[in-house]
């Protein structure tokens, strides 16, 4: 059974001090329980009519699918949601997510993952929240990992992101901010067929509204360039654990 939330507008105050209740925009990441049936049927048919990869590449095949830096101006709400490419992707024990700033340079840690994940195949979807995610869920739902570290305010109007390995092979990138960003675009080329990630999508990581960035690709697409292959949700992003 899966989460998915939509970024919404509600009644403002709960969980919230005096304090926190001026000065955060009165917004919440609305959730609703759902069976991820499409997921499921996928992922069996993947594991029933597909051969299997080979056991080192195991979390490899992983999409940054979506990305929100903020909620109507708070930094402190953000979430990265990936997606599985292809089957037996569940290893990410062994993978990282790291942000870069507008030169591409003073690299943060945002989390390595301490596990593996229990569910694998096409589409299946993992949320990496930060801590202060669940106060805007209503019902409260958190994600499947929670951030170390945050994404810096400075980082936002233009940045990259990797999702890469522990000796830093970057499988997938988004970067933001168009010609602002000035750092690498640079990959492997398992998730993209010339290695180059760029040109950066062009606005900044949205952190003003209720949007994410969102990848428009198919599960078991390649990336291509970031500024064709993301675009602004239309409205209020849905995130899925």
């Amino acid at each position: 059974m899966k989460a998915t939330g939509q970024i919404r507008r509600v009644k403002s105050g709960a969980g919230h001090s005096a304090k926190e209740r001026n000065s955060i925009p009165r917004t919440r990441i609305t959730t609703a329980v759902g069976l991820a049936i499409a997921v499921g049927l996928a992922s069996a048919e993947n594991s029933a009519g597909r051969a299997a990869l080979p056991s080192a590449l195991s979390f490899h095949f992983m999409q940054i699918e979506q990305v929100i830096g903020g909620v109507n101006g708070n930094p402190s709400v953000q979430a990265i949601q990936l997606r599985m490419r292809t089957c037996f992707q569940d290893q990410i024990q062994q993978a990282r997510l790291v942000v870069y700033d507008g030169g591409g340079s003073n690299p943060i840690d945002l989390i390595r993952f301490p596990n593996s994940v229990p569910n694998e195949g096409e589409g299946v979807r993992i949320l990496i929240v930060s801590p202060k995610f669940a106060d805007f869920t209503d019902p409260p739902v958190g994600g499947d990992f929670t951030m170390t570290n945050l994404i810096p305010p400075s980082y936002l109007p233009a940045g990259s992101l990797t999702y890469e390995d522990s000796v830093g092979t970057v499988y997938w990138r988004l970067s933001w901010g168009g010609s602002n960003y000035t750092g690498s675009n640079r990959g492997s080329f398992i998730n993209d067929p010339n290695g180059d990630f760029g040109p950066p999508f062009a606005g900044p990581l949205p952190s003003s509204t209720l949007q994410a960035v969102r990848f428009l690709g198919r599960a078991n697409a390649q990336s291509n360039r970031n500024v064709d292959d993301y675009a602004l949700t239309n409205g209020a992003a849905v995130f899925t654990n």
